[in-house]
């Protein structure tokens, strides 16, 4: 696994080179000296790389991070409209599974694991929308504000998102797109309160040394099973 150091201490080259880190992601030294984080991942079976941020100073900012955030906010009211116009009831089989597979997981205080469910659970949804292209942005968005959660969120960042997300298939199930935007829009609204937590100027941590806790988060994808909901605690 990379660290901060091993990073520091990478040289460049006469021609761009890889240093593999862990679950697709690794680092490109360019001939300049710059290094980026890469991130390879499969998506409908073909290979897709994701460029998550420069190493350094001018890596990723708070305003970059707000950026993302904004993006992946009005496309998932998009998805929850296309979804709602395609709503089988297999859809919902679908979706409560991944939702419980969230609960165990964070029952077992497994935080990379629930991390890693929360965003598939968003990209499943868009996938569900019939829009191959609307599918490929949201997991390359996921993927982005998973790593903004590693740099700038608190600790836990993941709690409350099953009890969000299972109120959010009800609105789909009810097939009332209006009431599932407002719950959608909600829950990102929490989520990015949860992964921008500072000021502009306020110093952040080395992007080397979240690179574990960040892999975690979008580590291979598993079917999960379905769940039986269960009522939110006020």
């Amino acid at each position: 696994m990379l660290t901060d150091i091993a990073i520091k201490r990478l040289k460049p080259k006469d021609k761009s080179y890889k240093v593999a880190d862990r679950d697709g992601m690794y680092v490109a030294v360019l001939p300049s000296g710059a290094i980026s984080f890469r991130y390879d991942y499969r998506l409908n079976g073909r290979r897709e790389t994701l460029t998550l941020g420069a190493y350094g100073p001018g890596g990723l900012t708070l305003a970059e991070a707000r950026d993302v955030f904004e993006v992946r906010r009005a496309l998932e009211a998009e998805v929850v409209r296309l979804v709602v116009k395609r709503w089988k009831p297999s859809f919902g089989a679908e979706l409560e599974g991944l939702v419980r597979e969230e609960e165990a997981a964070r029952e077992r205080h497994e935080e990379h694991v629930w991390g890693r469910l929360a965003g598939e659970f968003h990209i499943r949804l868009a996938k569900l929308s019939g829009n191959a292209l609307l599918e490929k942005y949201m997991a390359e968005l996921v993927t982005r504000c998973s790593l903004i959660l590693a740099v700038f969120g608190k600790p836990h960042s993941h709690d409350g998102h099953a009890n969000e997300h299972a109120e959010i298939i009800a609105a789909l199930r009810s097939r009332d797109a209006a009431r599932a935007v407002e719950l959608m829009d909600h829950h990102m609204g929490v989520v990015e309160s949860r992964a921008i937590v500072g000021p502009e100027e306020e110093t952040r941590p080395a992007i080397g040394d979240v690179l574990a806790r960040y892999a975690g988060a979008i580590t291979a994808r598993e079917t999960a099973t379905p769940l039986v909901r269960k009522a939110r605690t006020k």
